[in-house]
């Protein structure tokens, strides 16, 4: 830059101090016309002072201020929405599960197979054997029976006919 005679930075939006080499020393103001907050040594422009670079910081406070205030009320109106949409969902998900249960229960009960159960209550009183017997009455004898769904019941063996007429 030491060669150059002259230069035109007008209508650039610059601001700031202007630089203090030997060719802006002598430079005309229409060199740097229409830019923004220019100071410096070129006649016609404000002497660049302290005060000039707290002012450029202090204009900047506000625009940081600017994001970060909308910006936090922004999250802190979110945090809570997205909270309870959360929490609705894991209770929506949990009331599905529950009624999958239900459902599953019924199901079974429509499709009942008195063969399958019968032989598996068999299967798990040993044939009827005395060890499971929990308690007798004049109509039968109730057995303590885990199912093979780990389901604890109390079955009641009717007597038979048969056994009265005798």
């Amino acid at each position: 830059m030491l060669s150059w005679t002259s230069i035109n930075l007008s209508f650039n939006n610059l601001e700031g101090p202007i630089p203090d080499g030997k060719l802006f020393k002598k430079a005309p103001t229409k060199w740097f016309s229409n830019n923004k907050d220019l100071c410096g040594i070129v006649p016609g422009f404000p002497p660049c002072t302290s005060l000039s670079k707290i002012d450029h910081h202090s204009k900047m406070i506000p625009n940081i201020l600017f994001i970060i205030i909308p910006l936090s009320r922004v999250l802190a109106l979110l945090t809570p929405v997205v909270y309870l949409l959360l929490h609705r969902r894991r209770e929506k998900l949990h009331t599905e599960n529950e009624d999958e249960i239900v459902l599953g229960h019924l199901f079974s009960l429509l499709r009942f197979d008195g063969g399958v159960v019968y032989s598996s209550i068999v299967n798990a009183t040993g044939n009827f054997n005395e060890k499971y017997c929990i308690g007798a009455g004049g109509y039968g004898v109730v057995y303590k029976v885990e199912l093979p769904t780990e389901e604890m019941i109390a079955v009641k063996k009717l007597h038979s006919m048969e056994e009265e007429v005798m």
